[in-house]
């Protein structure tokens, strides 16, 4: 997990992120630079915000990754072009009579990870490379809920060397405000170093994220259901 934070390195101040234990050992911006975090310090902070995205000209996160809520509230289905049906179950429902807020993650892996099977032939256990999450998040702006259909939108917003950046929308069938907008940055390792390769993303892979890039040509498709 990444946390905006500031402190200073010597008599320098700097702004980045404090990366938590459980993070992962390399972070890994979309095609710019690698950065190793020493697996035995457990608390480090690292002016990295500017090297993570090239053109982010302030000291802030990531556009994609920041709190742009006007703009995510407008989110429709036409905004993604891949779309997945799901089918909210009894204990999807927290006891406010709406659906958890944990779910609402379960949806953001389970679709990424539906596409990737479906057409890329993506295997967590068997492929040479596997996409690890180096950061995520999740902005609520209604209360889906069981029962009923939900619509789950997905779309690439940025593609880098090693890591992409998703966006999920999630939508109440019959109902045109979004009720939820996720993500997560996936960086893509080999399986067996659990480090990023100098080809980055494998080719096959970046061909089909390619058509979910925001601003694709392709025309929304819903898919199976979840």
């Amino acid at each position: 997990m990444l946390i905006p934070c500031e402190g200073y390195v010597g008599k320098k101040h700097v702004v980045g992120v404090t990366i938590l234990p459980a993070a992962l050992t390399w972070i890994v911006d979309l095609g710019i630079s690698r950065r190793k975090v020493d697996d035995h310090v457990p608390w480090q902070r690292f002016n990295i915000v500017n090297s993570f995205f090239q053109h982010n000209t302030t000291n802030t996160m990531p556009e994609p990754l920041a709190l742009d809520l006007a703009s995510k509230r407008t989110r429709t289905r036409n905004d993604y072009v891949y779309l997945e049906d799901y089918r909210s179950r009894w204990n999807d429902n927290d006891m406010f009579h709406h659906l958890n807020n944990p779910i609402y993650g379960v949806l953001i892996d389970s679709i990424i990870n539906s596409y990737l099977i479906q057409k890329t032939g993506y295997s967590t256990s068997e492929s040479e490379f596997i996409g690890l999450v180096g950061s995520s998040y999740c902005d609520y702006f209604g209360s889906a809920h069981y029962p009923g259909m939900l619509n789950v939108g997905l779309r690439v917003v940025k593609m880098g060397k090693s890591s992409v950046m998703y966006e999920v929308g999630v939508f109440q069938e019959g109902e045109d405000q979004v009720k939820a907008v996720g993500g997560f940055i996936q960086i893509w390792v080999l399986r067996k170093t659990n480090k990023p390769t100098a080809e980055g993303i494998p080719q096959h892979v970046r061909r089909e994220l390619s058509t979910l890039l925001q601003g694709s040509e392709q025309d929304p498709t819903t898919k199976s259901k979840m």
